[in-house]
């Protein structure tokens, strides 16, 4: 999980953990398509969680991030399995998902506004880690522009304003 902008990054220390371990962390964090401080992140997460020593704001915050994640990745790999791929998969999902009663009710909770409503602070993160976190789960190639570099497709009238196309996809990491 990226840290949303809510929440306060402290690094007061430095973790250190056995060599066996960290390897065994990387493999952990790998099978989940995470980085190694991701993992870390989302494990002391759900203790403080599941432990109630997180206030209820800020959990109830971070699990609506989490589910709006999941679900909108798991939207985008089923389209996938269904043969549905475009190149405009992110826009596709993004437009599905805010037709979703429940799912545009949660993305309102988190932002805490109009979900199609442009400048809020709080839209941009969630929106790009949902693009990531799409791209990550279906192996997908982006679009380059001609000077080689990501291409970006401007959009109206949906909750972003703006995505990454894709050129392809690995059917092997949508199941």
């Amino acid at each position: 999980m990226t840290t949303s902008p809510q929440i306060e990054k402290v690094s007061k220390h430095t973790l250190t953990l056995p060599d066996g371990v960290y390897r065994a962390l990387e493999a952990s964090a790998k099978r989940l398509d995470l980085e190694p401080n991701e993992l870390i992140q989302d494990l002391i997460v759900e203790r403080v969680i599941a432990d109630g020593t997180l206030d209820k704001a800020t959990a109830e915050q971070i699990q609506a991030y989490k589910w709006l994640i999941a679900t909108a990745v798991e939207r985008a790999k089923e389209r996938c399995r269904q043969g549905a791929f475009s190149s405009s998969l992110t826009a596709d999902i993004f437009e599905v998902c805010a037709k979703d009663e429940e799912w545009a009710e949660r993305y309102r909770f988190y932002v805490q506004d109009d979900i199609y409503k442009s400048g809020n602070p709080r839209k941009g993160p969630i929106n790009r880690e949902i693009g990531y976190r799409i791209r990550a789960a279906i192996g997908a190639e982006v679009e380059k522009d001609a000077k080689g570099a990501t291409a970006m497709k401007k959009v109206t009238g949906l909750i972003i304003q703006s995505y990454t196309p894709f050129t392809s996809y690995d059917p092997t990491r949508v199941g």
